[in-house]
């Protein structure tokens, strides 16, 4: 564990953002390691910088780095009702960014209020 916080840029010190990346990556590397090798694995992209992170680091695991469209991206959105016009949220839009920056394979799942 780092020392005392030094803020640099941004109000954190180098210390400090590689022991979160080096337990960020341990975290998921653990959980990825103990899956097991005939189950699928999926990420749940929400738009936001812990699950793009999450994301990030799965893909440069053994089991995905040859081919990161192994691991299954979802990203979830509420839409007006079927059949409608919807606009793509920005959490579809980020998702897309994400998966496409990472060769991941991405499914859009839409919901209606309704459902």
């Amino acid at each position: 564990v780092p020392g005392p916080l030094a803020p640099g840029p941004g109000g954190v010190s180098r210390d400090h953002a590689a022991a979160l990346r080096e337990a960020l990556t341990e975290s998921v590397r653990r959980r990825l390691d103990h899956g097991n090798g005939d189950v699928g694995f999926g990420v749940l992209l929400s738009g936001g910088i812990d699950s793009t992170c999450v994301t990030a680091c799965a893909v440069q695991h053994e089991r995905f780095n040859r081919d990161p469209s192994q691991l299954h991206a979802f990203v979830a959105s509420v839409v007006k009702a079927t059949g409608e016009d919807n606009d793509d949220g920005p959490d579809v839009l980020f998702a897309r960014t994400v998966a496409a920056r990472y060769g991941l394979t991405l499914h859009e799942c839409r919901f209606t209020v309704q459902e």
